[in-house]
């Protein structure tokens, strides 16, 4: 569980307070959905192989370290990497300006 100073120092230091706030608020207790992994497998070509994987690497993840995300890449069946510059864990609430 994210403690709410890690989240706002680890992975939404770049994001608007108000995406903070809301994820304070949506936090749950949880192990990675890791119950609902064990049920079956979810990773199979059917049903996962035959999207076109894209790996985002944020270089500024207080979360996952960029060595670790170029390992999950090579690691991985990705087809393409992308580097966000300036981008936390939250790269999808990043606030860039004239935006």
């Amino acid at each position: 569980m994210f403690q709410p100073k890690y989240m706002a120092a680890n992975l939404y230091q770049h994001c608007q307070t108000v995406d903070l706030i809301l994820a304070k608020m949506l936090v749950r207790p949880s192990r990675l959905f890791l119950e609902d992994l064990a049920k079956e497998s979810m990773v199979t070509d059917e049903r996962f192989g035959s999207v076109r994987l894209v790996f985002v690497v944020c270089d500024e993840d207080g979360l996952l370290q960029e060595d670790f995300q170029r390992w999950l890449t090579e690691n991985s069946k990705t087809k393409e990497v992308k580097l966000i510059l300036g981008a936390d864990h939250m790269v999808m609430l990043l606030s860039l300006p004239n935006c």
